[in-house]
């Protein structure tokens, strides 16, 4: 009797394990969800802002982005080892260079223009409807703060304004406006005040003021951001620290200005970052590998977003690649296989959880971070590498992909209990928070986001592997149009935002709304122009149209 491992030993990867398959697709999925729920987080960055935004969108964005990304790449380990296996070194980079490196490249001709058009055409649409700091300045305490006006500042202090709050479009606090717009008063009123001049801007950033004193070379705003505490060497969320912010050539200086509606000439940036400089010896040793490169460099190949919403394939044409050289060097060496035991049962969880609080403590306060440049910061890639790494065991140890998620149950209340504590410590409310010494809060963050992720995801394959234990024609389909969904989708989510970020309804519905328009029109994209095509055959192989029932007259 044949079992049914061996009836499905000759299907393809995708359609012997379906149902991780169908997790990864997912994974992508979810993606649109996320980033049209961004409108709706205040303080989030994200070009649009919808009038309908709670907290409660930032919660729910922070538990997908912690483990969203991860369970793509720790599924993308898995088939590119499975790949590995059945076609050899050889194939598994011809293979992924066709599904991942020519799609990229041709995204970068194509959808990544679009895109970057379409952030550019959302920024100034809600700049011109939303948050205008100079036109506000009699209404909010950050515009008070970088047009300088004191006897507003003091009104707003004195009426009980949050003066540590980052202001819903920008996401930057009012410490921030004022070395922005160079007002050493304001700064020192908000200082005087009790502003902490370590708070970092928005959700999950980590940028401080004295990163914006850095960046725009304000030396007497650094000054007395020194004087007052500001720590000289925090990293922010992509681990750089003002020194490092010191390295952005005259471009970007002059972007970030435009957007926040100060003037900064070039040259007065370059003479106070000189100053601030000489303050940081002191304190600061010297900076981030990327601190070495000439200004204009640094902004090029660290910052620029080639990628944007693509910047994973990038992340995994690096991984294959180090993975294939990985492998070459293997098969000189004498065989070793790790133990069954630490892969296919719970406690893989010992080493995979402290390692990943580990490299989430690089990040930033809530999920990894990401990076569309050229040249991604080595402490993102280590992060995502832990989980690509981990799928690549789970295909050397395949009884894991049957056992891991057995005890799917156990690992859902697991990630309940963790996204609880994380969400309360991002909250910045409860026990917790109030009783523990900060540096202990910190670590008991990334231990819990790091036992969410896993848990989740491991009480995810248990339910994907229970409910789609036989192959669906839906399913199939669902995950084939994922690749598409996900790599067309970003411009249609920024106007379809735009568009609706200042009707009264309840956010809910605005969301639902508009994942559902956006999801209906690229699966009408797709079944038409893209499943059947040269695009269809690049990104899934090729697929055979049904065919169509013969009445019986014309088959007579």
């Amino acid at each position: 009797m044949s079992t049914a491992h061996d009836q499905t030993a000759d299907l393809t990867p995708a359609l012997r394990y379906h149902d991780l398959d169908a997790l990864r697709a997912f994974a992508m999925l979810l993606g649109i969800v996320l980033h049209v729920a961004l409108s709706f987080v205040a303080g989030s960055g994200w070009p649009v802002t919808d009038i309908s935004e709670h907290r409660a969108y930032g919660a729910a964005v922070s538990v997908i982005h912690v483990f969203r990304m991860p369970l793509f790449f720790m599924m993308s380990g898995f088939f590119t080892a499975m790949l590995l296996s059945r076609r050899g070194i050889g194939g598994m980079v011809s293979h992924r260079k066709k599904r991942i490196l020519v799609p990229l490249l041709i995204g970068m001709a194509t959808v990544i223009p679009v895109t970057w058009g379409a952030f550019i055409g959302a920024g100034i649409a809600a700049a011109m409807r939303g948050f205008d700091a100079r036109a506000d300045a009699s209404e909010t305490i950050w515009g008070a703060a970088v047009d300088g006006d004191l006897e507003q500042l003091n009104t707003l202090i004195d009426s009980g304004a949050d003066i540590d709050l980052a202001d819903p479009q920008l996401a930057t606090t009012p410490l921030a406006w004022a070395v922005a717009g160079g007002q050493t008063e304001a700064l020192e009123l908000l200082l005087d005040s009790g502003a902490d001049p370590n708070q970092g801007f928005g959700d999950r950033s980590q940028t401080t003021p004295m990163h914006t004193a850095a960046f725009f070379g304000r030396a007497e705003a650094a000054r007395l951001l020194l004087d007052a505490g500001a720590e000289s060497d925090r990293a922010d969320a992509k681990g750089e620290r003002p020194i490092d912010a010191m390295n952005h050539g005259q471009g970007t200086v002059d972007y970030v200005a435009g957007l926040l509606g100060v003037t900064v000439p070039y040259d007065e940036v370059e003479a106070g970052r000189a100053e601030i400089r000489v303050m940081l010896e002191g304190d600061t040793a010297a900076g981030s590998d990327a601190s070495a490169w000439p200004g204009w460099v640094y902004s090029l190949f660290f910052e620029f977003p080639f990628f944007m919403h693509l910047w994973f394939l990038w992340h995994l044409c690096i991984f294959i690649g180090v993975y294939a050289l990985l492998a070459i060097i293997a098969k000189r060496l004498p065989r070793f296989t790790l133990p069954s035991v630490l892969v296919a049962t719970p406690l893989c969880l010992s080493f995979l959880i402290p390692l990943t609080a580990w490299t989430q403590s690089y990040q930033g306060e809530m999920g990894p971070a990401t990076t569309a440049a050229f040249i991604p910061f080595p402490k993102i890639l280590l992060h995502y590498a832990v989980f690509f790494g981990f799928g690549v065991l789970m295909h050397a140890s395949l009884r894991s992909v049957e056992t891991l998620g057995r005890w799917w149950s156990g690992y859902l209340i697991a990630a309940a209990g963790s996204a609880v504590v994380m969400l309360s410590i991002r909250a910045e409310a409860g026990w917790i928070v109030d009783h523990l010494d900060p540096w202990l809060v910190d670590a008991l963050s990334f231990v819990t986001q790091s036992t969410f992720a896993w848990t989740f995801i491991f009480a995810l394959m248990g339910i994907f592997r229970s409910t789609l234990n036989t192959p669906r024609p839906w399913v199939r389909y669902a995950s084939d149009s994922s690749y598409w969904l996900y790599l067309a989708h970003m411009p249609l989510v920024l106007l379809g935002q735009v568009l609706i970020a200042n009707i009264e309804a309840p956010g809910i519905v605005k969301l639902t709304l508009l994942v559902g328009v956006t999801t209906a029109i690229l699966l009408a994209s797709y079944q038409w122009f893209v499943r059947y095509t040269f695009i269809g055959r690049l990104l899934n192989g090729p697929r055979e149209r049904p065919a169509r029932a013969t009445s019986p007259a014309v088959g007579a």
